[in-house]
């Protein structure tokens, strides 16, 4: 059967790092990216549904059945302004992504969360995770992965000051983090985009949660 990719959030970090492994795999026969802003990329699998996400996924028709779907959505408070409008971001739009693939029975669904996610958390970043893993749960996607990486490194287009001061003091630490920390290590966003890939090729059924020490381990 021929495999097709549907991604949400391809022109983030982890996004990006997924549209080319998907597109230079020769088990996906087609990419669809679903975003706000076309990519800039030309390559004959990918195809572009440009949307308004006020009326999202009211707008998104005739997905082919029993893809797999891929959301790597995600802001950060600062850049959205207000919990608010972070919440709409990093829990309304994979959740209404999720029912989507629920509704045309995805064949596997792969979700970025974060280490230390928790809906009780006092942290508000990892409490919307939290509530985020826990409703995805609930709906009965039939293969689920939740990736939970620390901190990532890679460039991003659009600038986060404190992030990049983190990303370089904070890998020199890594070694330091073991045993139950060493999923606080820093990750690449390119060995969690990997990982996403070759878990949609076994797409195991069942829900599977996936550590920060997983994604890095070779």
């Amino acid at each position: 059967m021929e495999k097709q990719a549907i991604v949400l959030g391809a022109s983030g970090l982890i996004g990006g790092h997924l549209i080319d492994c998907l597109l230079e795999s020769s088990e996906y026969q087609s990419v669809l990216s679903i975003g706000r802003s076309k990519l800039h990329c030309d390559h004959p699998k990918l195809s572009e549904k440009i949307i308004d996400f006020k009326d999202f996924p009211k707008t998104i028709e005739e997905l082919p059945p029993n893809s797999h779907f891929f959301c790597t959505i995600g802001t950060t408070i600062k850049i959205a302004g207000t919990k608010e409008n972070f919440k709409i971001v990093d829990y309304h739009y994979p959740m209404a992504f999720a029912d989507l693939a629920k509704s045309q029975n995805a064949a596997s669904f792969h979700i970025i969360s974060s280490v230390g996610a928790n809906k009780s958390s006092p942290f508000f970043y990892q409490k919307i995770k939290g509530l985020l893993e826990q409703d995805i749960a609930q709906l009965g996607l039939s293969s689920l992965y939740i990736y939970r990486p620390s901190l990532l490194i890679g460039n991003r287009s659009e600038p986060r000051p404190f992030e990049s001061i983190s990303q370089k003091v904070l890998p020199l630490f890594d070694k330091l983090l073991i045993g139950p920390f060493k999923d606080y290590q820093t990750v690449n966003a390119k060995d969690v985009a990997q990982k996403m890939y070759f878990d949609s090729l076994l797409s195991l059924k069942g829900i599977h949660y996936i550590s920060g020490e997983q994604i890095t381990q070779k």
